[in-house]
């Protein structure tokens, strides 16, 4: 199987930390390239990096991941919403997570 090129998107280190733990126990062809815990700098990164993953806090203070897939104007990657927050379901579909 090919490898996958992750990039994480989180305002909590422990949450950033916990993913690129458990794919390098349990999905070894998933590599983290990079993460960030800002919009700014998630969207100059993944321009530079270009993920096929990204796995996307929805929440991140006063901006939210869905600010920075809006700053895309063409999306390459796939999206992995990361939220313990329900009620985002409906838009995170609207962007084909």
């Amino acid at each position: 199987m090919n490898e996958v090129k992750a990039y994480l998107v989180d305002d909590e280190q422990r949450s950033s930390d916990g993913l690129t733990n458990l794919f390098k126990t349990f999905f070894t062809d998933v590599n983290v390239i990079g993460s960030s815990n800002n919009i700014a700098a998630a969207f100059t990164e993944i321009k530079e990096l270009n993920p096929d993953l990204v796995f996307l806090d929805i929440e991140m203070g006063k901006q939210t991941g869905f600010d920075l897939l809006e700053l895309f104007d063409e999306i390459h990657f796939k999206v992995v919403f990361v939220t313990a927050h329900e009620e985002y379901a409906l838009r995170a579909i609207k962007f084909s997570a």
